[in-house]
């Protein structure tokens, strides 16, 4: 599902690393991740949410304000998933909604699930939760909404919550009989 993000070709993932017909290659770090960010996608030397910001965002939905959104956002998607299919949640921060939309559609599905997310402290906290929980087959990376590290129409579903939007981008990832779902803000 990866791409290249030099590239563009297609990544194949060999032991620990991903890596493309012309010779580039992403290593999986220790906490079982890839960076696909390129520096000149970046503005700032860590980018995205800083740790404070995922600890605090962590601290609050452990407390299951959210648990409604993220319960009627597994039913949506689960009646829009076929039996065997691919969810990318776009900007899954600390992987609140990922985690459990993963662990549900995959009862009576097999879906493979993607999460990226600019920050790294966002996705750390993902693999950390993943090898608490004991969850597995979860792909994440750093990446940028911007410049996708995904092949062209490779995804069934794709979540977007409270996260910014780049529709030709967000379009060019789902497959022609895809669904796109957006969260935002607002009353009720």
């Amino acid at each position: 599902m990866y791409k290249c993000p030099v590239c563009n070709e297609v990544l194949n993932q060999i032991d620990k690393s991903y890596k493309c017909l012309n010779g580039h290659c992403f290593d999986v770090n220790k906490k079982g991740f890839v960076n696909l960010l390129l520096a000149n996608q970046s503005h700032s030397e860590n980018p995205g949410d800083s740790k404070e910001m995922i600890d605090a965002r962590t601290s609050f939905l452990d407390k299951g304000y959210y648990d409604n959104l993220r319960n009627k956002l597994f039913e949506i998607i689960n009646d829009l998933m076929p039996s065997e299919g691919v969810f990318c949640d776009l900007a899954c921060g600390e992987g609140y909604y990922t985690h459990h939309l993963h662990k549900l559609l995959n009862i009576d599905k097999k879906v493979s699930t993607f999460g990226v997310d600019l920050s790294k402290f966002g996705i750390g906290e993902c693999t950390r939760k993943m090898r608490v929980e004991q969850v597995k087959n979860i792909n994440y990376c750093i990446g940028n909404l911007m410049y996708l590290p995904y092949v062209n129409e490779c995804m069934n579903v794709v979540l977007n919550c409270f996260a910014p939007f780049f529709e030709q981008e967000f379009a060019r990832i789902i497959k022609k009989s895809g669904y796109f779902i957006r969260v935002l803000p607002n009353v009720d």
